[in-house]
């Protein structure tokens, strides 16, 4: 039997009744609504996990595709309540938002200057909508390109480990992270230093790296950047704790433990990033701490050496050394990547599902609600 995979269906910035618009009565879909409740420094965000399950689906589909419902809260993440329906005519905003209230009308968490009504957060809601679509006009109407698509001009950027026609071992992926011009540039790890087992690396950087960062689990990882190209070309590598926000607190203590440990294995570093949210370990946010470790060092003109545009140039290099080193794994006729890895490609949407959410979950990005099936 093949293997069923949660796939990216839609995204927006329009909260619950654009959202409805993408569901249907005969499929069983999940996805994360995000709402923002109070205002400024006191606001809170707060997430639905959205369980759909369409009363004209077929009773064999619904009931294969509800018992892929723990698969689907993994990869959609932490949220503080779940609604479920059975038509789009029963999805609606008062329906979802008087769940949400219920759910967090004991937490006093919702943020200063909203109270527990409906009214109040329909209210709330209508502003962050108001405020989303503003912002992806702006975000649309821009001229530069933005900084995700970064791969996709990248032809073999998007190998990882996994997509090899070989098993690769952690201690050689190691190898590949630690050379300067290495084809992988990222790689994580299981937090267990006596017997570490590779989770994925790749040659995609950070961005590619968020997508096997679990909500539920504590994983270690090192990352290699580069900066500028040829003789310029200067490289600085980031050592990751990954404690995801939904890691059980007995769970969290043992393998964070162990931090130590990881550090002396997976070797040197110069930057260290401890995180729980992908927010706070995006691309962006690496470079920026690298900046900061540079100044730290003392050499605080060297700044701009350190930029996201050398980053890019750094990363053209590196693709050279990505199709050499994996000809055998590549397409022969295109020269793009593995059959493996075409062939899953083909089987899924174009936005990955893990970009997709992460977008919702993001203060910085103005969409607050995604849409997947399997």
């Amino acid at each position: 039997m093949v293997a069923m995979k949660l796939g990216f269906v839609a995204r927006g910035v329009g909260g619950i009744e654009e959202m409805n618009q993408h569901t249907s009565d005969s499929a069983v879909m999940y996805g994360l609504l995000r709402f923002q409740f109070g205002h400024g420094n006191f606001a809170r965000n707060k997430y639905v996990f959205v369980h759909f399950n369409g009363e004209n689906c077929s009773i064999v589909k619904r009931g294969r595709f509800n018992a892929m419902k723990p698969e689907a809260e993994s990869q959609i993440g932490m949220s503080h309540t779940e609604v479920q329906f059975n038509s789009t005519s029963e999805f609606t905003v008062d329906e979802v938002l008087e769940v949400l209230r219920k759910a967090c009308a004991n937490d006093g968490n919702l943020g200063q200057g909203s109270d527990f009504s409906v009214s109040q957060m329909k209210a709330d809601m209508e502003k962050m909508l108001e405020k989303a679509k503003e912002d992806l006009q702006r975000l649309e109407s821009s001229a530069s390109a933005p900084a995700e698509d970064f791969e996709a001009n990248r032809p073999g950027m998007e190998m990882t480990a996994k997509d090899l026609n070989r098993d690769l071992s952690w201690t050689e992926a190691l190898q590949m992270v630690r050379a300067d011009m290495g084809p992988f540039n990222w790689m994580l790890i299981s937090p267990d230093p006596n017997k570490p087992e590779l989770i994925n690396a790749g040659a995609g950087s950070v961005r590619q790296m968020h997508e096997y960062l679990k909500d539920d689990q504590v994983v270690y990882g090192l990352i290699r950047m580069g900066f500028g190209k040829g003789q310029f070309r200067r490289s600085k590598w980031i050592f990751l704790h990954w404690s995801g926000e939904g890691v059980k607190a007995i769970k969290r203590g043992k393998f964070n433990a162990v931090d130590g440990d990881m550090k002396l294995l997976l070797g040197s570093h110069n930057v260290y990033v401890h995180a729980s949210t992908r927010d706070s370990c995006t691309l962006e946010e690496v470079i920026d701490k690298v900046q900061r470790s540079v100044v730290t060092d003392g050499a605080a003109s060297d700044t701009d050496l350190f930029s996201m545009d050398a980053f890019l140039e750094a990363l053209d290099e590196e693709q050279k050394a990505v199709n050499e080193a994996f000809k055998a794994d590549m397409s022969q006729e295109e020269g793009l990547l593995s059959p493996k890895k075409k062939d899953k490609e083909e089987a899924q949407p174009k936005m990955p599902l893990a970009d997709a959410i992460e977008s919702v979950r993001s203060n910085n990005e103005p969409y607050n609600w995604v849409l997947c099936s399997f």
